[in-house]
């Protein structure tokens, strides 16, 4: 059975988040990039997870390359998906205090 360690998808997810903030400041006019970012991203985390498999495997518990590189993929998937959230409240907010 898979079992996924929640505290090394976190990890990714919150790094992941980390290079997105970064992409976004660093190509701030450049919209073809942002339009690829969750492409990016998820590529992203899943490198990050192949490296923290290889580096700390108690993190990551995948039990190979592949487990641990899917993880990091829907773990940088995730750190989008947590920004669309907070993008779409706050502009729920705002439109009703108009």
């Amino acid at each position: 059975m898979y079992t996924i360690n929640i505290s090394g998808a976190l990890s990714v997810a919150a790094i992941c988040y980390l290079f997105a903030e970064m992409i976004k400041i660093i190509f701030n006019k450049q919209e073809k990039i942002k339009a690829l970012l969750p492409i990016i991203i998820a590529f992203l985390g899943g490198l990050i997870g192949v490296a923290i498999f290889k580096l700390a495997p108690e993190i990551m518990n995948a039990s190979n390359l592949v487990e641990a590189f899917v993880t990091g993929i829907f773990s940088g998937l995730s750190s989008t998906g947590s920004n669309q959230i907070y993008k779409q409240l706050k502009n729920l907010i705002t439109k009703n205090e108009k």
